[in-house]
This record gives C-alpha cells, sequence and structure tokens, in this order.
C-alpha cells in the first residue's frame, strides 16, 4: 500500500469493503461447490461449460462499457493486479488438469474399453451357443412327442380291430382318447407360451451353470464399472475444482445476474438509491471490477479453455458410449434371465414328457396282456368246441353203429 498511488490510498477503505464483501460471495460459492459433491461428474461440468459459454457470448456487450471505464481505474488497477499476481496461475494449473485429464481419457480407451467389448463379445458367443442347443433341443423334444401320439394312434387301432366285448372297449378308447388330448393340449400350449428357441436344457447342473454365468455377468460389469469410473472420477473433480477456482465467486456472480452486477458496480453504482458509499469507495469498486473482467477476457478466449472444451466434448461423447454398452449388458442380462425362467418350463414340459412316455408304455402293456388274455380265452373256447365237435362226431358215429344194428 505504501507504493501505491493517491488514487489508491484514497481508496483504500472501499478496497476494504469491497473484499468484505467478496469474502461473502466467495462462502456461498463454496457452499455451492459442497453441495455438488455429490452431482454428477458430468452435470458439473456441462454447468460450467454452460457457464463459460454465457461469459463469452456476454463478453462483448460488457467489452464496450468496460472500455469506457479505463480511464477511471489505470492508477488503480495497479493495486489490484499486486494482489492478483499473489494468486496461482489459473492457466498452469489448468493445463495440468488437461494433461491429466487427457492422460486418463487415454488410459479408459487403451484398458477399460478394450476389455469391456472382449466380455460382451463372449457374451454374445455364449449366448448364441445357448440359442443353438436351446434349438436343437426343442427340435428333439417335438418328434419324440408326436412319435407317442403315434403309437397311442396304433394302440387304438389295435383295441379296435380286437374281439372286446363293448364295455371294455369303450373303457379304452375313453382312457386313449383322454391320454392323446392331453398330449396334444399340452403340445399346443408349449407352442403358445414358450418362445421357439428358449426350451432345450434338461438337468438342474445345466440350469445352476446357466445361473451361475448371470450372476458373474453382473458382477464383472459392476466391477467394470467402478474401475473406470475410480480412474476418471478423481480427475474429472480436480478439473473441476480447478476451474470452479479461477475466480469462482465473479463466475458466480455473473451466472446469477450479469447485467444487474454492471449496473451495481459501473457508473450508475452512485445513483442507486441505499447505498452510502465515498467516491473512493466507488473508484475501488469500479477498479476491482474491471480487473475481474479483464482476467475473464483473458479467460475466455485462452487456447485453454478452448482445448479445455474441446476435452470435455470428447469426454462426454466417452460416457455416452459407456451408457450405451452399459445399456446393451443389462439387456443380455434380461435375456439370459428370460432363458432361466424359460428353462424352468422346460422341465415342466419335459417331466410331462416323460409321464406321458411312461403311461404309453404302460398302456401298451394293457393292450399286450389283454390281446394275451383274448388269445386264451379263444384257444379255451376252441379247445372246448374241439371237445364238443369230438363228442358229436362220436354221438354221430354211435347213432350209426345203431341204425346198422337195427337194420
Amino acid at each position: 500500500m505504501a507504493d501505491a498511488s493517491v488514487v489508491i490510498n484514497e481508496a483504500a477503505a472501499g478496497v476494504k469493503n469491497l473484499e468484505t464483501v467478496w469474502k461473502s460471495v466467495e462462502a456461498y460459492v463454496e457452499n455451492s461447490i459442497e453441495q455438488l459433491k455429490d452431482v454428477d461428474n458430468s452435470t458439473l461440468l456441462l454447468q460450467f461449460k454452460m457457464r463459460m459459454q454465457s461469459t463469452v457470448n456476454s463478453w462483448s456487450e460488457v467489452g464496450n462499457i468496460t472500455a469506457e471505464l479505463v480511464a477511471l481505474f489505470e492508477e488503480a488497477q495497479r493495486e489490484v493486479n499486486v494482489k492478483v499476481r499473489s494468486v496461482k496461475d489459473p492457466g498452469k494449473e489448468l493445463q495440468l488438469q488437461r494433461k491429466k485429464l487427457n492422460n486418463a481419457v487415454i488410459k479408459f480407451d487403451m484398458e477399460y474399453l478394450p476389455e469391456l467389448k472382449n466380455s460382451m463379445e463372449q457374451l454374445r458367443r455364449s449366448i448364441q451357443k445357448f440359442d443353438n442347443d436351446i434349438e436343437n433341443s426343442y427340435l428333439r423334444c417335438i418328434p419324440e412327442m408326436k412319435n407317442l401320439i403315434t403309437r397311442l394312434t396304433e394302440a387304438e387301432k389295435i383295441y379296435e380291430s380286437s374281439n372286446c366285448t363293448p364295455e371294455i372297449m369303450e373303457k379304452v378308447m375313453e382312457m386313449v382318447q383322454e391320454e392323446k388330448s392331453t398330449m396334444q393340449d399340452t403340445l399346443l400350449e408349449a407352442a403358445k407360451t414358450i418362445h421357439k428357441g428358449t426350451l432345450g436344457m434338461r438337468d438342474d447342473s445345466l440350469k445352476e451353470q446357466m445361473d451361475d454365468a448371470v450372476l458373474m455377468l453382473e458382477d464383472m460389469i459392476k466391477k467394470q464399472a467402478e474401475y473406470a469410473y475410480g480412474i476418471l472420477e478423481p480427475e474429472l473433480t480436480a478439473l473441476a475444482k480447478a476451474l470452479e477456482s479461477v475466480d469462482a465467486t465473479l463466475l458466480e456472480k455473473l451466472d446469477e445476474n450479469p447485467f444487474q452486477i454492471v449496473m451495481d458496480l459501473l457508473p450508475k453504482v452512485e445513483t442507486i438509491e441505499g447505498l452510502d458509499l465515498t467516491q473512493p469507495e466507488i473508484a475501488a469498486m469500479k477498479a476491482a471490477y474491471e480487473t475481474a473482467l479483464s482476467v475473464l477476457n483473458r479467460m475466455a478466449g485462452s487456447a485453454d479453455i478452448l482445448k479445455y472444451m474441446s476435452i470435455h466434448d470428447e469426454l462426454k461423447k466417452k460416457y455416452e458410449d459407456l451408457e450405451r454398452v452399459f445399456q446393451e449388458a443389462k439387456a443380455l442380462c434380461d435375456k439370459l434371465e428370460f432363458h432361466s425362467r424359460s428353462l424352468k418350463n422346460l422341465y415342466q414340459v419335459h417331466e410331462v414328457k416323460e409321464y406321458f412316455i411312461e403311461c404309453g408304455k404302460t398302456h401298451e402293456m394293457n393292450l399286450q396282456d389283454l390281446l394275451r388274455q383274448l388269445k386264451e380265452e379263444n384257444m379255451e373256447q376252441a379247445d372246448e368246441m374241439a371237445a364238443c365237435r369230438e363228442e358229436v362226431e362220436k354221438g354221430l358215429r354211435d347213432l350209426e353203429s345203431a341204425r346198422s344194428a337195427w337194420r
């Protein structure tokens, strides 16, 4: 302060007052940043990008007003520049964070994406193999059940051609028709409720393997997502904080209402009602604000900011690609879950099929027993008829002998 000009000495009280105001604003900004810690990084960076773009868009108008104030703060600017130089160079900090972000993006591309794509390709091949196995099992299942229906039809014909009594015939036909109708209904229901290609694995061990594969996939995706986020999150957070720390108070104030702040701090400030400021205080406020606008102007037009915007767009695209890959993985998990549910239906159909096969075998054995009984009954009847025939022939011979003797 001892080296400052007369204008700065007169403005000391105003500068002190302005610093008090700025400290309250900085506290507000720090509180806002604290509240934003839990916000997704992409959202935070997008908000900052929009804020910077707004600053660039409004700079032409702010610059015109600023040009009119140059003559009012040339002496006061020296004092403010001393304070500005004491702050860490925002350009170097931004360059460092940009370099870290580039390294994080490269690491993301080189390590995470290939691993995830390889895992997804393996999963696709596994699902294709599941589909092929399921299709083959389905194709094997249908002919077997149709063959059982054919066997029941043949058994039906055997019953019709046998010498059964009407009562037995009616009872057997009812049983055959009932089994045949039940089997046909089961086939029709299976065709309606179970999508072709979802029938297949016939034992519990394969079902357990399917369930284990689903759990393994979910765990793998979760771990890889955490790994990718762990790489990017620290660098993004550091970059966001570095950008926010570059005169965060001014960014917040411009974001709130840039035109109102210009009206408050520029030439018309002394006419605002309720303000009791001396001319040196007004001059100091104008000088401090003009210096801050100069800093913003350098930031808005610097190559570092433009490069950051480009990196931000690339990173946003990486997040979109990652989200699309995760959605695809989730869809595949849902498909595997659907396969698992469908396999349960297959087990039920398979049990029904085995039951029908056993019923067919039982009916076949019953038919064979019935035919054997019929043959035995026919043989007994044949023996009785042969005995009767012999008795009749013997009686005829006796009668003929009696006739001959009578004559």
